[in-house]
């Protein structure tokens, strides 16, 4: 079950911390009693996050997560077992924090399994058997009830003494072409299953999540650090690939785009330069100013 609590805080004034002149918001303490009252309650998994933030991130990356592992390949189970073992070397990490890892399979569901050959005997398809499942089960409208201007559906089903267990499901009876009724689970067999909770897919291919923040450590050095113990401790099959993303793809974007214009960025103000001053001399000189106004930038 996944559930989204969403908190409207009233803040306190801001306080000066003890050691300096700095101003301490108290959320983080906040966030600290909540996480200490969530980890005492057994297989709950927890995430911290701001409603716009959430937002964003789910608008780039397609989940909600400051920081994404996606694991794509063709098997859900193994999808899901590959995710957990990323969810542990990731909790591992310093700075990673609040690590969830999205369940793909623990969805109970009543699988009806029909015996071509035994239908086939009875002169029954397979379409006849499905539509007769899912009548019983999901029910079909009926007839159309009129109340002043609004319309309603009638759904006749089955009652939920007869439909609510495999063992009642398998005492359906089904009409046969011959006029004998025989009971569903002499042309079928039905039976409780556990199947998939949820199936994501990206580019084609089915994925697994595993979301998580950074707290308290620079995001390049965590991720960074997450990704070498990933490669070290979880040994990935053929066809199958681990990307990272959210904020820290974001970021490997940015960092990849200045450097490319801040190059030519330079190269341009020398070009301006040495058209001024007419000589390659007189422009790099007077370009050299350029790294010291940026050390003066950071001690300021």
């Amino acid at each position: 079950i996944l559930l989204n609590w969403v908190l409207v805080l009233q803040p306190k004034p801001y306080q000066a911390s003890p050691g300096g002149d700095h101003q301490t918001f108290q959320l983080n303490s906040g966030q600290g009693q909540m996480r200490g009252s969530l980890e005492k309650l057994p297989n709950v998994s927890y995430y911290f996050t701001q409603y716009i933030q959430t937002t964003l991130d789910e608008a780039l990356s397609g989940v909600q997560g400051s920081l994404v592992a996606k694991i794509s390949g063709p098997d859900l189970a193994t999808l899901e077992g590959l995710a957990h073992e990323v969810g542990r070397s990731m909790n591992q990490t310093p700075g990673i924090v609040d690590v969830i890892v999205d369940p793909l399979i623990g969805q109970p569901q009543v699988s009806v399994k029909i015996d071509r050959s035994k239908a086939a005997r009875y002169g029954l398809n397979v379409a006849d058997l499905r539509d007769l499942v899912e009548i019983a089960v999901g029910g079909m409208p009926a007839t159309v009830a009129i109340e002043d201007e609004r319309r309603f559906e009638v759904i006749l089903r089955l009652g939920k003494e007869w439909r609510g267990t495999p063992q009642a499901l398998n005492q359906i009876l089904v009409d046969t072409p011959s006029g004998e009724r025989i009971p569903l689970s002499q042309v079928a067999e039905v039976e409780e299953t556990i199947g998939a909770t949820q199936i994501w897919r990206d580019a084609g291919s089915r994925l697994a999540t595993i979301r998580a923040n950074v707290r308290g450590r620079d995001l390049a050095t965590s991720v960074h650090e997450a990704q070498d113990k990933v490669k070290a401790a979880v040994k990935l099959p053929p066809g199958y690939r681990v990307d990272w993303t959210g904020e820290f793809q974001r970021q490997q974007e940015a960092s990849h785009q200045l450097s490319i214009i801040v190059p030519v960025t330079l190269a341009l103000i020398i070009i301006i330069l040495y058209m001024a001053c007419g000589t390659l001399s007189g422009a790099l000189v007077m370009f050299s100013v350029v790294p010291l106004a940026a050390i003066g930038a950071v001690i300021d």
